[in-house]
């Protein structure tokens, strides 16, 4: 009971505290596994409330720089070639980015309405809540439907199905952190089942979380050089 208090209480606080534009600036590590082979990606994110825009600078396994907003016009700049990229594809909008919706207090549906999905249905029990969702027609081929779960009003599990009715992703959200304006999950597992016996496992790991009225790093105000060369899509 005293969890769904605070909880509540950070809701209704929310509104006059998003008032001011701040700066969130994270390292992720992914550990992606597929068949015995373990890939890590680490990054630093930051992301801005005004615009919503994200650039993401990519440490290993290879260097480059990363940035997106809202209309998904984004770049990607190589460092070591001086070579930049430039793409415009709502995939790459900075919403389809997990702080997106953490961050912008978007925890109801993680972004499912607005990809258009509509609720079927709606489940509480011992302090979890289930809920249903189908996908939009141009999604009917792929995807059955979509599970999310609450626990405490917080995600903590999503289940995607395929038409056969098949568990295809499972996305598991835990270790929650209260920052000054949101609340994140500093552990995001996430399973991709390609067949029965063959999957890919993604486990994210935030770290490092600074939250700041004002900017405080160059990459926030990042520009790609002016004298790069620009590579062909």
């Amino acid at each position: 009971m005293e969890k769904k208090v605070v909880f509540l209480f950070f809701l209704l606080s929310f509104s006059s505290a998003y008032a001011q534009h701040f700066y969130v600036k994270v390292l992720s590590e992914t550990a992606n596994v597929y068949k015995g082979k373990k890939v890590t990606i680490i990054q630093d994110i930051y992301y801005q409330t005004e615009g919503n825009k994200l650039l993401s600078h990519f440490i290993k396994p290879e260097e480059y720089i990363y940035s997106t907003n809202l209309k998904g016009e984004a770049r990607f700049y190589y460092p070591a070639t001086n070579k930049v990229k430039l793409m415009h594809d709502m995939f790459l909008s900075s919403k389809n980015n997990l702080l997106y919706y953490f961050v912008n207090n978007q925890l109801d549906d993680m972004g499912l309405r607005e990809a258009g999905f509509q609720l079927t249905s709606s489940t509480t029990s011992n302090n979890q809540n289930i809920s249903s969702y189908k996908p939009p027609l141009d999604m009917v081929q792929q995807i059955l439907k979509v599970e999310l779960v609450h626990e405490n009003f917080l995600p903590k599990f999503m289940a995607y199905y395929s038409p056969k009715g098949d568990v295809v992703k499972k996305i598991y959200y835990a270790n929650y952190q209260q920052y000054q304006n949101f609340i994140l999950p500093l552990r995001v597992v996430e399973i991709e089942y390609k067949s029965p016996t063959d999957s890919i496992i993604h486990n994210q790991v935030f770290k490092n979380v600074e939250v700041s009225t004002s900017a405080f790093d160059a990459y926030f105000d990042y520009i790609i050089p002016a004298n790069a060369k620009m590579e062909e899509n």
